[in-house]
């Protein structure tokens, strides 16, 4: 899971970026561009954090289900 939320946070910086750039280039104001860019970018990332935070144990659930299935039956401990 930590690989996942490194890639997430470079795409958020490279994202806001270039958002930032073109927000500027169209007359926008230093504060709205702030203001909206980090605004959607906050809620991208937090958006896309909860799907990595779920993907990964629902993953591993289901192989886990498979491994079993596949090993034809329920496990005895």
């Amino acid at each position: 899971m930590g690989p996942l939320i490194s890639v997430l946070f470079m795409i958020f910086i490279a994202d806001t970026f270039a958002e930032s750039v073109l927000w500027l280039r169209n007359g926008n104001s230093i504060a709205q561009t702030i203001d909206w860019v980090m605004g959607l970018g906050f809620a991208q990332s937090l958006i896309s954090a909860f799907g990595i935070v779920l993907a990964v144990p629902i993953t591993s659930g289901l192989a886990a289900l498979a491994a079993r299935a596949q090993r034809g039956g329920v496990a005895h401990d």
